[in-house]
Formats: structure tokens, sequence, C-alpha cells
């Protein structure tokens, strides 16, 4: 209801959702987040809204753009050494996979949740599909972002170990290029050519979200209890906003007792 507000979002997000249904691997998300940008600057560059006034940002040194390009040449560095060598190595394929995740979440965090399940469920078979639905929910109900679930997929992985490298491989990257990058961030968020471009990735990752949602389930148990915990789940958070916490410890109580 935010986001998609033409029928162009409309297609993005109808072919992002086939795309995933069909397609997978994380190439095609990377491909979908990127041709989604591409088309939103292409067809909303000149539309005209009030929120897409266009703001001045601080100026851009040359000593910025080096610092930022650096860093990422030396981030891009050690994620392409990590794909060639750390392939057999589980340690590194956990800060391989939540590193380049870390990059690449555009969008906001439940764009987490189509990215995550297609590489750790789909690809790499660490986590079955209600495993995976069993991180989400945690990372629901603990504080922080959704990308807090990547303690429990390090943790399913590889133990205690695991979570502290899937953590530092999901927030560290992200941290750094936000510092380094600040300035130049800055001065472009308010960009009305930003904003064209989000546009598009938006209704992308809508899609992705749509496509999550329907590989996961399929393989969920599906009987009067768990469609009526799901109505009824949807009914609170849509219509009468209740706290997502309540809702996912209440249907988490009603399974244990009816199902």
């Amino acid at each position: 209801k935010t986001h998609i507000r033409h029928w162009v979002q409309v297609i993005l997000l109808l072919i992002s959702v086939a795309a995933l249904l069909i397609f997978s691997g994380f190439k095609i998300i990377i491909l979908l987040m990127a041709g989604g940008a591409i088309l939103g600057y292409l067809f909303f560059r000149g539309v005209q809204h009030s929120e897409d006034l266009e703001v001045p940002g601080p100026r851009i040194r040359g000593r910025d753009l080096r610092m930022m390009g650096t860093s990422l040449a030396g981030v891009a560095a050690v994620l392409l050494v990590l794909a060639l060598f750390g392939e057999d190595i589980l340690p590194l394929q956990l800060i391989t996979v939540f590193s380049t995740m870390s990059l690449s979440l555009f969008g906001g965090g439940y764009v987490f949740i189509p990215m995550m399940q297609e590489v750790v469920v789909e690809s790499l078979g660490w986590l079955t599909n209600a495993e995976f639905i069993d991180g989400i929910a945690l990372g629901q109900v603990s504080p922080g972002p959704i990308m807090i679930s990547s303690v429990f997929i390090g943790y399913k992985v590889m133990g205690f170990p695991g979570t502290l490298i899937a953590t530092v491989a999901m927030f560290l990257p992200s941290g750094i290029l936000m510092v380094v990058g600040s300035r130049l961030i800055l001065s472009y968020s308010d960009s009305v050519l930003f904003k064209s471009a989000m546009k598009g990735v938006y209704a992308v990752t809508i899609g992705m979200i749509f496509s999550a949602c329907l590989n996961i389930g399929m393989d969920l148990e599906m009987n009067l209890i768990s469609v009526s915990i799901f109505l009824i789940s949807a009914l609170c958070l849509i219509r009468y906003k209740v706290n997502l916490v309540y809702v996912v410890l209440s249907a988490g109580l009603a399974g244990s007792l009816l199902m």
C-alpha cells in the first residue's frame, strides 16, 4: 500500500514473483534488483511528486569518493577470495553468504527473507523450510532488525561459533560501507533520480517477499487450524495493528494447544 502506486510497479512485482517461482539462485535475485532499479529510473525519472522534491545534499569531496572506492574494492577482493577458496570450508562459506547479503539488502530488512530462503534453503540446504520459518519467527520476537535471524541460521549451521561468524559477517560490511559512504549517501538520498530507481527496487522487493511466502507456504501443513491462525493473525496485524510480538507469541501458543 505504501510503495506500489503505479501500473509499472505492479508489472515489476508480478515479474519478480514469476521469476523466483520459475528460476532459482542468488544471481536471479541480484539481476531482478538491478533490473528494477534501472526500469524504475527509466519510468519514474520524469514523474514529480510532492515527496520527490530535490534537496541539495552536502558537497562531495574527492577524498570521500576515493575512500569509498578503496573500501568497496577491498570488500570485493575479500569476497572474491572467499568465493574462490572457501567453497568447502564452512566458516568461510558463512562469511561469504552473509557478507554478500549484507551488501545486497537494498530496500529494507524484509528483502532478507526471500534472499536468505533462496540461499540457505534452496541452494545450500543448510536449513529446511520449517527451520527457516522458525528463524524468522524468532527474529520477529527478538529486539533488533529482521536480519538478526542470521544469528539463528549461523547456530543451526555451526553451533555457537556460527552465531558469532554470521553476526559479524551480516552487520560489519554494511556498517563499514555506511560509515565510509555516508557523505555520498546523504548527497543522493533525496535525489529524484535515486527515488525513481528505488520505486522499481521496492516493487521487485515486494514481489520477492510474495514469492518467498508462496515457496515457504507450500511446505507447511495446511489444515483448518493453521489456516484459521493465519487469517486471524493477518486480521490482527492489518486491521487492528496489534504488536507483532503479541501476534507471534499468541499464534505459537494456539498452535501448541490446538495442533
